[in-house]
């Protein structure tokens, strides 16, 4: 998957797929898509995950996004300003976001 940040204080992630990629996100954050990616939304995990995420203040539904043919684009922006910092994982560290 190839990726690009664009913008400035309104960024958005412009993600390019090939078949079979696949991207999730949280309800409302997927800005655009290809005709050629599918989208599922569900619990992502059951209705108990689903709710654990809404009581934390996050959405209750998992949106998953796949590639059906090469070279499909999806983007993914916030609705308020900030800054989007790409970071490298390498499957041997783990990271945990916050919003502020």
């Amino acid at each position: 998957m190839e990726y690009e940040i664009k913008g400035g204080a309104f960024p958005i992630v412009v993600c390019k797929l090939q078949k079979g990629e696949r991207m999730k996100d949280e309800s409302g954050s997927m800005a655009f898509m290809s005709s050629g990616v599918k989208m599922d939304t569900n619990t992502g995990g059951g209705v108990l995950k689903g709710l654990g995420r809404a009581i934390s203040g996050n959405s209750f539904f998992i949106n998953t996004f796949v590639a059906e043919k090469d070279n499909q684009e999806i983007g993914f922006a916030s609705n308020f300003p900030g800054k989007v910092i790409p970071i490298k994982l390498d499957g041997a560290n783990s990271i945990i976001g916050q919003k502020r």
